[in-house]
């Protein structure tokens, strides 16, 4: 889905790179980048093997290694800003999802790289699935070794295929005026995102002329409290959750687990969506700026209801705010892109 305005550009006539991935890569949660690996410099270059990797086990990441002279990288796709200290030892890249705002301040921590949210795509059919999954457990001295879950490694090979859609199915369409979907996750332990998210559920329900569907993804009885009358009554296969959002209006966005960047922000990007926020907690690749890719809101009810009436009524402005949200994904965040920043960086 890469747009060739944005491609990096590799000859990869005169430029033959072999990468070698840690076998015990997290499939579901790294699948975009092997992707952009796939498309940068095809899928020949890509092989798999416990050598020359550190020993211990890190969760949620993906970490590989080019020749002799290449660059030896950790991608961390964890919802905290906290780095694998042996990793980063290791690596001359570690490119991290939600890195710290501020510096580090530690040595080593230059080597991180912002590369903004992804979200978890599928890049293999069930065979080819099942076929790297066990492959790749037969090759984890981790999972040989007892040290991780050889279910859970399978279920991530099962996850990526039969949960997640190819990235060619987040394209824009054509939103509409007076619809607005939107579905959010209620977090227990976060009662200050969880009150954001009612605020903006409710203004469209307040909203005059607006079809509003979706709100609190259901929970158990009891789990959601005050707020269980704003849930859905049912879940939405990922499909028609792509469907409807392409023809909503505006997206709704507020840090995650952790203060983390959501699969959902990097999900409206891709889409180019015109997107509401509340202020982010983790570094991005770029600044998202305010009136040109997103709307930045500070959270109150006050300020989300006057946001959502500014989009309602200026048809330009909204669908300036989706072409600069395509744009920002495709020159900062496609898989492509993405693996090329992080070989350009050592």
């Amino acid at each position: 889905m890469i747009d060739r305005r944005y491609q990096v550009q590799y000859n990869r006539s005169s430029m033959t790179v072999k990468i070698v991935i840690r076998p015990d890569v997290n499939a579901y949660y790294c699948s975009y980048y092997i992707k952009g690996l796939v498309d940068l410099f095809g899928e020949d270059s890509i092989s798999f093997s416990a050598g020359g990797f550190p020993r211990t086990r890190q969760l949620h990441s993906m970490l590989l290694r080019t020749g002799e002279n290449g660059p030896k990288v950790m991608i961390d796709t964890r919802d905290t800003s906290e780095l694998y200290q042996d990793a980063l030892e290791w690596c001359d890249v570690y490119a991290k999802v939600n890195p710290s705002l501020g510096d580090y301040g530690f040595e080593g921590s230059d080597k991180v790289l912002a590369i903004g949210p992804s979200f978890g795509i599928r890049i293999w059919g069930l065979p080819r699935a099942l076929l790297l999954g066990t492959g790749n457990c037969w090759k984890s001295r981790s999972l040989l070794k007892g040290r991780g879950d050889f279910r859970e490694h399978f279920a991530d090979y099962w996850r990526q295929y039969h949960y997640r859609l190819p990235l060619h199915a987040y394209g824009p369409s054509r939103s509409r005026d007076d619809y607005i979907f939107s579905i959010s996750s209620f977090w227990h332990h976060d009662p200050a995102c969880n009150s954001m998210r009612a605020a903006f559920i409710k203004a469209c329900l307040d909203h005059p002329g607006v079809e509003f569907e979706g709100g609190f993804a259901p929970r158990g009885p009891g789990v959601m409290g005050d707020l269980e009358p704003l849930s859905t009554a049912r879940r939405y296969p990922l499909t028609e959750y792509v469907e409807k959002l392409q023809r909503s209006a505006v997206a709704f966005n507020t840090p995650a687990v952790d203060g983390c960047l959501g699969w959902k922000l990097a999900e409206y990007l891709a889409l180019g969506k015109a997107i509401i926020s509340t202020p982010l907690e983790r570094r991005m690749p770029a600044p998202l700026e305010h009136g040109t890719h997103v709307h930045f809101v500070d959270g109150s009810p006050g300020s989300i209801d006057e946001a959502l009436g500014l989009m309602l009524e200026r048809k330009d402005y909204r669908e300036n705010l989706e072409r600069n949200a395509r744009d920002y994904f495709f020159e900062h965040l496609a898989p492509e892109r993405c693996i090329g920043r992080i070989f350009r960086t050592p």
